[in-house]
């Protein structure tokens, strides 16, 4: 399933990521710089770079995915599955190939999956 994407740079910092999102380029959200929480904007609406698509598409193998921002080679998935054991221990070997880690947890009744 592709999911809409767009990158984000940060005024102020220069600082960017991905995330999933359908805004447009030249939109600005407020404070959501993970470094300096100044304002970001939508500097590029389109497809995920190839590497960063492919740990994308490994985890949608796997889980649902709800939610995600991805920054330089680590990426943050909200994710939801019928069986998280299951999932995790299939993406881990999924992933291992590719010379990634991942960590599941739960957060505030969310399920966070983090991939560096």
């Amino acid at each position: 399933m592709k999911r809409p994407a767009a990158k984000f740079e940060c005024i102020k910092c220069g600082c960017a990521e991905y995330r999933m999102s359908a805004r447009g380029v030249g939109e600005v959200v407020s404070k959501e710089c993970p470094k300096c929480r100044g304002d970001m904007r939508v500097v590029e609406s389109s497809a995920l770079p190839p590497r960063l698509a492919k740990i994308e598409a490994t985890v949608g193998k796997r889980f649902e995915i709800v939610d995600f921002v991805m920054i330089q080679d680590r990426m943050e998935f909200e994710v939801t599955t019928t069986d998280t054991r299951k999932s995790f221990v299939r993406l881990l070997r999924d992933l291992k190939p590719q010379r990634y880690m991942a960590a599941l947890r739960e957060r505030e009744g969310e399920l966070r999956l983090l991939v560096a």
